[in-house]
């Protein structure tokens, strides 16, 4: 998800003596001593903000009725009962109980080829599960893009188009998206890596 970083003053939220306060703005736009300092509208990479976005996309779903919580996966993703997940259900996608492995086994690959979502679907197609739906909650990555697939078999277009259309749009979040935005590339902050995430290619 990236999160657009531009606030003009009517979003400002300090105002004292009834004055509004213009935002300040520290840091540099990349990790490099030199690097320029950050821009106003500069754009910031997250990660875990994608999990409640993809629940409030699925569950407009369910509110309007194309979707229902106790629906199988494979009833949208037929291959994905493979392996023993035909019991796997959406709700238990959305509350980290579907059994399913964390991460991939090629997962950090994967990711360096920028491989799209569909991909990432189709190698969760062939994953075993570690226990049996429903057993215990653990997080589990890949069942956020699972949930959002299932849902989005409903309609037409990729998800981060129905998240722009449904969410983003309406409330005026331009500079929101699902995956970063190619022709705003030169705004986004870099993010400094620890040495554990080194090789993950976080930056996109």
């Amino acid at each position: 998800m990236v999160r657009g970083g531009s606030y003009p003053l009517r979003d400002a939220v300090c105002r004292p003596q009834g004055r509004v306060v213009e935002p300040h703005f520290f840091g540099r736009q990349r990790p490099e001593k030199d690097a320029p300092p950050l821009r106003k509208d500069a754009m910031f990479l997250v990660a875990s903000i994608t999990k409640p976005v993809t629940v409030t996309g699925v569950m407009m779903l369910v509110e309007r009725g194309e979707i229902t919580l106790s629906d199988k996966v494979s009833k949208f993703v037929p291959r994905f009962a493979a392996n023993g997940k035909d019991e796997i259900q959406v709700r238990h996608l959305m509350t980290h109980s579907s059994g399913l492995p964390d991460q991939l086994p090629d997962n950090i690959k994967m990711r360096m080829a920028h491989k799209p979502l569909s991909a990432f679907i189709d190698a969760t197609c062939e994953l075993s599960p570690l226990y049996p739906p429903g057993r215990r909650s653990a997080t589990r990555a890949w069942a956020r893009p699972c949930s959002a697939r299932s849902s989005i078999r409903c309609r037409a277009g990729p998800f981060q188009e129905f998240l722009r259309q449904e969410i983003f749009d309406p409330l005026g979040m331009k500079d929101t998206s699902l995956g970063w935005q190619a022709e705003k590339k030169e705004r986004l902050a870099q993010v400094r890596q620890p040495k554990e995430m080194e090789g993950s290619d976080w930056g996109g």
